[in-house]
C-alpha cells in the first residue's frame, strides 16, 4: 500500500535520534521510502508496537514520516539516502535478505496463489464422483487416434539499485502482487537484479488475472530491461521464456476496456518462450508453457489446437514425470482432461478428473494452508462440473449427471472464492447457470448469470462473456422474449469474432438452430433480426471456420 507522500521539509539530522529508534530508521530506509511496519518488525524480529514507538519517538524529534494511518508511512527520498549512505552495506544487505526471505517466494505460479483461510480449508473435501463416467457415451469411434495420455500415478511431493521505473503497491495491497512489487523494489536496491526481475514478472502474472493488464505491462516492461542486466546466460534464458509467459497470460486474458484476448498472440509467445530456454529447464516452468498452451487452446477450441496442445502437454508430462517432479505433472492431468473434454471424450477425461482430485485432496490434507493446490483442486471441480456441457450422457442418466455436476460446481465456487480468484469464480458461476438451465431451473439461471456477466465485464474476459452472453440469449428464447434473445446472441457473435474463437461461434450456432424453431408465428421485424444474426454468423464461420460441437 502506498503511504501519504512524504513532503521533503527542511534539512534533519537523523543523529538527535536514540539508538532504538535510529535502528528503526535505518532499517526502514534499507527498504525503500515506504515503511511497511508489519514487514519492518518481522526484518527487525520487533512487534509492529515497537516499531510505531520507535517511529513516533523519531516524529517527535522532528523525522519528517507520514502516516496513512494503516500501518504504512512514507519519508523523502532525499531522508532515506541520507540514512542508507550513513549504515554499513554489510547492515543493509542483511536487512534487505532478511526482509526477501519474508515476502513470499519469487517464482510466478501457473495460478495465482493466495491464502486460504483456516476455517475454508478445514471444509469438506470435494464431492465423490464414484460412477460419473458411466452416464457419458463413450467417445466416437476413431476418437483415440493420434491421442494418449500420460498416467500420472507417482505420489506427489507436499509443499512451495534504486527501485526506479517500478509502480508501488496499489492502497491496501498485500499479499499475491504487492508482496511481488514490494520484493522486486528491495532487490534492485540490494542489486539483485535478477530477483527483482523475477519478481517483477511474478507480480505481472497476478494483475494480469486480476483484470490489472496496464500495471501488469508496466512490470514486463521494467522485467524485460533487467533482464538485459543478467549475466548469467541460463538465468537470462529462463527470464526471458518467463517474459513471454506472461505476455501469453496477459494476451489470453485481454485488456478490460481496450482490447479483448489475442489467442493466437499469445501462441507466438509461447513459441518464443519455448526458443528462449536454455537446456535445463525448472519444472514450474515446463508445467507453466504446457498449462497456457492448454487454456489457449481450449479457448479457441478448433480440433487441430487441440490436438497439438495435447500432445504438448502429455509430452511435459511425461518430461517431468521422469525428472521426478511428479506434483507439476499432476498438475497437468487437468489441462490433459480439459482438452479431452473439448475434443468429445467425457470418459477419458472424467478420469483423468477423477484421479486429478484423488491426488490433490490429499495434498490439500497434507498442505491445509497451501493455495496452489487447493487451486488445482477447484480447477478439478470445476473441470467435472462442466463435463455434461460437452458431452453426450446416457439416456436415462441426465438428472443424476446434472446432480453430480452441481455438486462439483458449488465446491468449485466455494473454493475459488476462499482463494480469491475472481475470474475462475465468474466462469464457474457461468458453468453452473448452464447447469441450472439444464434442470429447468430458469431463475437461478439467470441471478448466476447476471453475476457471470459482471464480473467478467469488469475483468475484461471477453472470451467467458461471449460464452455468458450466449448461455442468457437461450434463457431469454426459452421465455419467449425473442427479440432480446437475438440482440444477446447478436452480441455474442460480434464477441467471438472480434476474438476469432470457432468454439464460441460454433455454440452461437447451435443456439441459433434452436431459435429457428421458436421463431415460429414470430412479426416479420423477428424474422428480420434472425436473418441478420444468421448473416453475421456465416461472415465470422467463413473467416474463422466452422466446426462441429463436441458432443453433438
Amino acid at each position: 500500500p502506498a503511504a501519504a507522500p512524504a513532503v521533503p521539509g527542511p534539512p534533519w539530522d537523523w543523529r538527535v535520534l536514540p539508538p532504538p529508534a535510529l535502528r528503526v530508521m535505518r532499517a526502514a530506509a534499507a527498504l525503500g521510502e515506504t515503511i511497511d511496519v508489519a514487514l519492518l518488525g518481522a526484518v527487525l524480529d520487533s512487534g509492529e508496537a515497537a516499531v510505531l514507538e520507535a517511529l513516533q519517538s523519531a516524529v517527535d524529534l522532528g523525522a519528517p514520516l507520514a502516516d496513512g494511518g494503516d500501518g504504512h508511512l512514507s519519508l523523502p527520498a532525499e531522508t532515506a539516502a541520507d540514512l542508507r549512505a550513513a549504515t554499513l552495506p554489510s547492515l543493509l544487505a542483511s536487512w534487505r535478505s532478511r526482509a526477501l526471505e519474508l515476502l513470499p517466494g519469487s517464482a510466478a505460479p501457473a495460478r495465482p496463489a493466495a491464502a486460504v483461510p483456516a476455517e475454508q480449508a478445514a471444509e469438506s473435501p470435494a464431492p465423490a464422483n464414484a460412477g460419473y463416467a458411466e452416464v457419458f457415451e463413450p467417445a466416437r469411434p476413431g476418437a483415440d487416434e493420434a491421442r494418449e495420455t500420460t498416467a500420472v500415478g507417482a505420489e506427489p511431493s507436499s509443499t512451495v539499485a534504486p527501485a526506479t521505473g517500478l509502480p508501488r503497491p496499489a492502497p491496501g495491497e498485500r499479499g499475491g502482487a504487492g508482496d511481488d512489487i514490494r520484493a522486486a523494489r528491495i532487490a534492485l536496491d540490494a542489486g539483485r537484479v535478477e530477483e527483482a526481475a523475477g519478481r517483477c514478472l511474478a507480480a505481472a502474472s497476478r494483475l494480469s488475472d486480476e483484470g490489472d493488464a496496464r500495471r501488469a505491462r508496466q512490470l514486463v516492461s521494467r522485467a524485460t530491461e533487467l533482464v538485459e542486466q543478467v549475466r548469467s546466460h541460463r538465468a537470462r534464458g529462463l527470464l526471458q521464456a518467463r517474459t513471454h509467459c506472461v505476455l501469453a497470460r496477459i494476451r489470453l486474458n485481454g485488456v478490460p476496456g481496450e482490447a479483448p484476448s489475442d489467442l493466437h498472440g499469445a501462441l507466438d509467445e509461447l513459441d518464443a518462450a519455448d526458443a528462449a530456454l536454455p537446456g535445463e529447464v525448472p519444472a514450474g516452468l515446463v508445467a507453466e508453457i504446457a498449462t497456457l498452451r492448454a487454456e489457449v487452446a481450449y479457448e479457441l477450441g478448433d480440433p487441430a489446437s487441440l490436438q497439438a496442445a495435447l500432445q504438448a502437454t502429455t509430452q511435459s508430462a511425461r518430461t517431468l514425470l521422469e525428472a521426478g517432479a511428479s506434483r507439476e505433472a499432476a498438475g497437468l492431468l487437468n489441462e490433459q482432461a480439459a482438452l479431452e473434454l473439448r475434443l468429445g471424450d467425457a470418459v477419458r477425461a472424467v478420469q483423468l478428473l477423477t484421479r486429478s482430485r484423488e491426488l490433490f485432496e490429499r495434498l490439500c490434507r497434507d498442505a491445509p494452508d497451501d493455495p496452489v493446490v487447493h487451486g488445482e483442486l477447484a480447477q478439478t471441480c470445476h473441470l467435472l462440473a462442466r463435463t455434461p456441457l460437452h458431452a453426450r450422457v446416457r439416456a436415462g442418466r441426465e438428472a443424476e449427471a446434472i446432480e453430480m455436476a452441481l455438486a462439483n460446481a458449488r465446491e468449485a465456487e466455494r473454493l475459488h472464492g476462499a482463494l480469491g480468484q475472481p475470474r475462475a469464480l465468474a466462469r464457474t458461476w457461468e458453468s453452473m447457470a448452464r447447469l441450472e438451465m439444464a434442470r429447468g431451473a430458469s431463475g437461478a439461471a439467470i441471478e448466476l448469470l447476471g453475476r457471470a456477466i459482471d464480473e467478467q465485464k469488469r475483468l475484461g474476459d471477453a472470451a467467458a462473456l461471449a460464452r455468458s452472453v450466449a448461455a442468457y440469449a437461450d434463457l431469454l428464447a426459452g421465455a419467449g422474449e425473442l427479440e432480446r434473445s437475438l440482440q444477446a446472441l447478436a452480441d455474442s457473435v460480434a464477441l467471438n469474432a472480434r476474438l476469432g474463437l470457432p468454439i464460441g461461434l460454433a455454440y452461437n450456432r447451435a443456439a441459433l438452430e434452436r431459435l429457428r424453431g421458436a421463431l415460429g408465428d414470430a412479426p416479420g421485424a423477428g424474422r428480420e433480426a434472425f436473418a441478420r444474426v444468421d448473416e453475421a454468423l456465416r461472415e465470422a464461420e467463413d473467416t474463422h471456420g466452422r466446426m462441429e460441437l463436441p458432443g453433438h
